[in-house]
């Protein structure tokens, strides 16, 4: 993904998190605060593009966009519902954005 691409995602998340009343930085220095909150640090969660914060409510986003995955994905979503599959256990705490949420 180019660089311009994922600042322009990344912005654009931030952008609807603080119209939904979130306050949302960027700074490591801030988010390790927000987890330390949680009884995490930093280091044992990783680094987000964004940390979202409203009252008690968490949210990270991390930015992933790869070119032929997009590709394949834009191409498929014309015939019917397409599902992502991730190596991870989804519980109540995931969502999936795209472009067009984003506004």
């Amino acid at each position: 993904m180019a660089s311009g691409e994922h600042e322009d995602l990344k912005e654009r998340a931030r952008a609807k998190l603080e119209k939904l009343g979130y306050k949302v930085t960027s700074v490591p220095s801030q988010m390790k605060q927000v987890f330390a909150k949680k009884g995490y640090i930093l280091q044992d969660i990783g680094h987000p593009d964004l940390c979202a914060t409203k009252d008690d409510e968490v949210i990270l986003v991390q930015v992933v966009k790869t070119s032929l995955q997009t590709y394949q994905l834009n191409r498929y979503q014309k015939i019917g519902k397409v599902i992502l599959m991730f190596d991870f256990y989804r519980e109540k705490n995931f969502e999936v954005w795209g472009w067009n949420d984003a506004l």
